[in-house]
């Protein structure tokens, strides 16, 4: 009876679904070919980056705009949306569904997964890890970077919308 937002194609298994957030075009694409039910809110740069396509259009989804992804770089007093008809865009997209929660009213954010370190010996929870490129060893570096934008992208929703994030996962701990 809550409302769940989910990240990147995790609604092709995971219903249901109330909205999916992603800054992958193909991963929008094929959250709506799978699932008429999810509402899919794509970021209008693939990955988040403005150096790269650029959506103009997908029928059914609803493109965000988001100030560019700083990369390891990210600071929220620096890179935060100036305008309230955007949504963060950090390494990781957790960042942008966080947001979105808290812009619709979330008092609590309850957050199930996230990236930012192993569990299980594994960076990914299967089965999202047999579709994603490279392997663990590949991206462990960037794990600590992931979660510290999260972190703070947690901190800057309290500030700003006095919200809590709280998490079951134990890399970005209750209280993040």
């Amino acid at each position: 009876g809550r409302t769940s937002i989910s990240c990147n194609l995790l609604p092709t298994w995971w219903r249901p679904t109330t909205y999916v957030v992603t800054k992958y075009h193909e991963s929008a694409a094929e959250v709506l070919a799978s699932d008429a039910q999810t509402r899919v809110f794509v970021s209008r740069h693939q990955h988040g980056n403005h150096a790269k396509a650029r959506l103009v259009d997908m029928p059914g989804a609803i493109i965000f705009d988001h100030p560019d992804n700083p990369a390891a770089s990210f600071d929220p007093a620096i890179h935060w949306p100036s305008s309230d008809d955007e949504l963060v865009a950090s390494w990781s997209t957790i960042g942008s569904a966080l947001h979105l929660a808290a812009y619709m009213g979330a008092r609590t954010i309850l957050v199930a997964g996230a990236d930012g370190g192993r569990r299980g010996g594994h960076l990914y929870a299967a089965p999202y890890r047999d579709m994603v490129a490279g392997n663990d060893a590949e991206n462990d570096w960037l794990m600590p970077q992931l979660l510290a934008q999260s972190r703070a992208i947690a901190a800057e929703l309290a500030c700003r919308y006095g919200c809590q994030v709280l998490a079951v996962d134990p890399q970005l701990g209750p209280g993040a």
